[in-house]
């Protein structure tokens, strides 16, 4: 696509920037499906350029880049960034290690395994983690 952008043919790069609007309109069509007519908590404050960002990310338009916008997003939020780039299954380990560890209870960790957890977390009673280890 920069190849022919640098050569005046702009049809890949609209092609490309033609995903943006169709990722923000399936993300927001699952965040109201997901939040029974409304957007999730976390997205209540965004903005155009939240959104666009996100359609950008979503879209796959970062490329390799994309890692690299992971790693900087999770040590923001206090990890270390190596967490990010490790994917889903070494995050399921530190949540083992977690649980065994009495962090995390053993229902919470059988209920963030399960598939679609997200469509009925809420309606079931989990017992919490042992408080002398949550912070």
């Amino acid at each position: 696509m920069a190849h022919e952008y640098q050569n005046g043919n702009y049809t890949p790069a609209m092609a490309l920037m033609s995903y943006v609007p169709m990722m923000i309109a399936a993300d927001m069509a699952k965040g109201l499906i997901q939040g029974g007519g409304e957007e999730p908590e976390w997205k209540q404050n965004w903005g155009v350029g939240d959104y666009v960002a996100a359609g950008v990310e979503r879209a796959g338009l970062l490329g390799v880049g994309q890692f690299g916008v992971d790693m900087l997003r999770d040590a923001v939020r206090g990890g270390t960034g190596v967490g990010a780039l490790a994917g889903p299954t070494v995050e399921q380990f530190a949540e083992a290690a977690r649980m065994l560890g009495g962090r995390e209870s053993f229902g919470q960790f059988v209920l963030k395994s399960m598939p679609a957890n997200a469509l009925y977390s809420g309606a079931v009673d989990v017992e919490p983690a042992d408080p002398k280890f949550v912070d």
